[in-house]
C-alpha cells in the first residue's frame, strides 16, 4: 500500500477517535456551538502533518526527493508557528469552537487525545522531529552549504527560537471564508 495512504489512514482513525473522545471528555461546556465539520477538517490536517513529521522514516526514504520535501515541510511548518506565535492549523481549530480565548500553546487535537498528557506528547514530537530533521539532513546528498544553510534556519526556527512571536497571532488577520 502507499506510504502516504497509510498516513492518511492512521490520521483518519485518530481523528475519529479524538472526535469521539471529545464528545464523551468534552473539554468545553457547550459542544452544539461549534463548527464540527471545519474542525474536524482542521483536526484531520493537523493530525496529517503531525504524523508526517514524525513517522516519515517508517515509511519513506531520505536520501531521495521525500527527504527534501520532509526538510521543506519542517522549515515551514516552524515558519508559520515562529511568524504567528502557534501552530497556525490549532488556531484554525479553535476558530472554530468560535474564537474561545485558549494559550497560543493550547493544541485541541492532541488534548482531545492525551488530555493531561499532551504537553509530554507535543515535547517528544519535538525530539522526534528534530532527530529525523538532522538525520535526514545529513543523509541528503545536497552539498555542504545547502545542509548548513538549512540547518541554520532549522535551528533558529525550532531550536533556537525566542518566546516572543514576530506578531502575535491576534495580530495576524486569519479569517475563512463563511
Amino acid at each position: 500500500m502507499d506510504s502516504y495512504l497509510y498516513i492518511s489512514s492512521i490520521a483518519l482513525i485518530l481523528t475519529t477517535i479524538s472526535f469521539i473522545m471529545e464528545i464523551k471528555y468534552p473539554f468545553i461546556d457547550d459542544l452544539t456551538n461549534i463548527n464540527i465539520l471545519g474542525m474536524l477538517f482542521f483536526r484531520y490536517m493537523h493530525l496529517l502533518v503531525g504524523i508526517y513529521l514524525i513517522t516519515f522514516l517508517c515509511f519513506f526514504d531520505a536520501r531521495g526527493s521525500d527527504g527534501i520535501i520532509y526538510l521543506l515541510a519542517v522549515i515551514i511548518v516552524e515558519f508559520f508557528r515562529h511568524l504567528c506565535g502557534c501552530c497556525i492549523l490549532s488556531y484554525y481549530e479553535l476558530l472554530m469552537y468560535n474564537n474561545l480565548n485558549y494559550p497560543t500553546n493550547y493544541h485541541p487535537t492532541t488534548v482531545s487525545l492525551c488530555r493531561n498528557h499532551d504537553r509530554v506528547i507535543l515535547n517528544g514530537m519535538r525530539v522526534v522531529v528534530s532527530i529525523t530533521f538532522f538525520y535526514i539532513l545529513f543523509k541528503n546528498k545536497m552539498s555542504l552549504i545547502y545542509k548548513l544553510l538549512v540547518g541554520a534556519i532549522f535551528s533558529y526556527l525550532f531550536l533556537i527560537r525566542k518566546k516572543q512571536p514576530i506578531k502575535k497571532y491576534t495580530d495576524i488577520k486569519l479569517t475563512l471564508s463563511s
